[in-house]
């Protein structure tokens, strides 16, 4: 195979994946409302931005539970930046 065939396979290979994850993004949209609502906790549309944000926030390590009071029922989050679910995407991401 010629460099130019390596080239475009790869780009053609690359556009469709990123076609399949514009789709994925996109049809998870709307199904988001009813899972959320299933859940347990259940989670309203109103809540799903915030939740979404504090989700992303636990993800880069930032703790978004805040423990006013000394009565030991709070918990504070166990969010850390090198946990499993983020070794499992870098790990993913680098395959």
């Amino acid at each position: 195979m010629s460099s130019y065939n390596i080239i475009q396979s790869i780009t053609s290979y690359t556009a469709s994946h990123r076609r399949i994850a514009v789709f994925q993004f996109l049809f998870s949209i709307p199904i988001m409302i009813p899972a959320a609502l299933v859940g347990t906790p259940a989670v309203y549309p109103s809540e799903l931005p915030s939740n979404l944000w504090n989700g992303l926030r636990c993800y880069v390590g930032m703790s978004t539970v805040q423990c006013d009071d000394d009565d030991g029922d709070c918990h504070t989050d166990e969010c850390y930046r090198d946990g499993p679910v983020s070794r499992f995407c870098e790990f993913i991401g680098a395959v």
